[in-house]
């Protein structure tokens, strides 16, 4: 007879889910990204954010669908492009209207953390060369201490760049974001912005809360980390290229600021050694999306003399990718050793693109079960953020990939909860859930059911 097993949390385990500004709010008009869904062919379908989620107008109501959906914690974004329209001017009125925004959540019993640049920048910075300009990172710092100025007294839980390592690929690699091109020496140049910026801000907030008493902030990123495989297991070009693209896409923006130097190798393109010591253990947590695996294939036809794919043989999102929720467990192990010992590790974004809700239940669980695994290895993990609370605009994907616990009518901007809300909602309640043996077994991937997996 089939047995349950309860997979808990630790009882000051955090739960959430996220958002980011550009892809809810509506009519961000000032960014790049609004510039950059204007040129034909570049989002699917030809949509263009346009309203998105209308969520500028329903801040209330969407307040209280957060404290339905049982979220402890909202991660969220304040939007750079409308806050700072142009360089030398700001807009009182999006202040205030994120401290209304803010104000509601702490109300309501939520605990915000905030994302200060998530994918969008203001045109203005765009036109001047985004993050390659000179001079970027302290216009990010004006920016940033701004807000701190503004809501730093009330929020404690601060993310200051998104995925940084995919907006450079996707802006100057592959096309897929703004600017849209530029290559592998303008990336260089973006990412070493980046990076000084995210320190500058850092050290600044640090210093600003020490000065008005303030509580501590804590800072981190949110890192998009993959777990890179090699397709062929036979194939030893396949496994020095499957670590080479691990070391460069999951690793150099990380250690740079773990370590204060910026390592980043594409052979025969690029070889990038630099000291950035401002940088240096500034990460007072590590924030990790994730969100699937590539098997990475050598080969000289291809650009870098690399491919990547999903496997076919595998369960995959309406977005074609695999779901693979052990590498949750090995990317949380990774980051750990790679960082401070003990530092504190958020799952900042983990969802899946699931129009007819027939996944998310169990990929929601499966990943949680390795997230239990961890923290029962010693790994401090101290909250999980879903990815995402409602259906909204996915970037070049347009509005076809269906993220949200809740389902969003886009002519009515109607939110309803999908199955999978009532489940989550549940497992935020009893802080675990319940697993039979058959599930734990299939999760694990051995015949017999038991706590204990060989293929860790």
């Amino acid at each position: 007879m089939s047995q349950k097993k309860w997979i808990g949390f630790p009882d000051k385990f955090l739960w959430g889910v996220g958002s980011s500004a550009h892809q809810i709010e509506g009519y961000n008009s000032n960014s790049d990204w609004w510039l950059y869904e204007e040129q034909p062919g570049k989002i699917k379908k030809g949509e263009k954010s346009g309203a998105a989620c209308d969520h500028w107008n329903r801040v209330e109501e969407d307040t209280q669908l957060l404290k339905d959906a049982g979220a402890q914690v909202y991660r969220f974004g304040v939007e750079w492009a409308k806050i700072q329209p142009t360089e030398d001017s700001w807009d009182e009125s999006v202040i205030l209207h994120y401290k209304n925004e803010l104000d509601l959540l702490l109300k309501a019993g939520i605990i915000p953390m905030i994302t200060l640049q998530h994918f969008s920048i203001p045109l203005w910075l765009a036109h001047q060369g985004g993050w390659a300009a000179e001079g970027a990172p302290e216009k990010f710092l004006k920016f940033s201490k701004r807000i701190y100025e503004e809501l730093g007294s009330k929020v404690e839980y601060w993310i200051t760049i998104n995925e940084p390592m995919v907006v450079l690929v996707l802006g100057y690699l592959s096309g897929h974001g703004p600017p849209g091109s530029g290559g592998l020496g303008m990336m260089i140049e973006a990412m070493d912005g980046m990076i000084r910026g995210h320190a500058l801000v850092y050290h600044e907030c640090k210093k600003m809360s020490k000065e008005l008493g303030w509580i501590n902030p804590q800072i981190g990123i949110a890192h998009h980390l993959r777990v890179f495989q090699p397709k062929r297991k036979w194939n030893l070009l396949d496994w020095i290229t499957a670590h080479g693209i691990s070391r460069a896409f999951n690793w150099s923006f990380f250690d740079a600021v773990e370590t204060g130097n910026l390592f980043f190798k594409v052979p025969r393109h690029v070889n990038v050694k630099r000291q950035l010591a401002n940088a240096k253990g500034t990460q007072d947590f590590i924030g990790i999306n994730y969100y699937s695996r590539d098997h990475v294939q050598f080969g000289f036809k291809h650009p870098f003399w690399f491919h990547v794919s999903f496997r076919q043989d595998r369960p995959l999102t309406d977005l074609g990718w695999e779901i693979y929720p052990r590498g949750i467990y090995k990317l949380i192990k990774q980051s750990s050793k790679r960082a401070t010992p003990g530092k504190p590790i958020w799952i900042t974004e983990n969802g899946v693109a699931d129009r007819y809700d027939s996944k998310r239940e169990s990929f929601i669980k499966q990943h949680l079960f390795w997230l239990s695994r961890a923290i029962k290895k010693g790994l401090p993990v101290v909250g999980y953020i879903h990815w995402t609370i409602y259906d909204n605009f996915e970037w070049s994907e347009g509005y076809d990939p269906k993220f949200g616990l809740y389902e969003n009518d886009f002519k009515t901007q109607v939110r309803t909860p999908r199955k999978s809300a009532i489940t989550f909602k549940q497992i935020i309640q009893d802080n675990g859930f319940e697993l039979d043996d058959n599930k734990l077994a299939a999760i694990l991937g051995v015949k017999q059911p038991s706590l204990k997996s060989p293929t860790e």
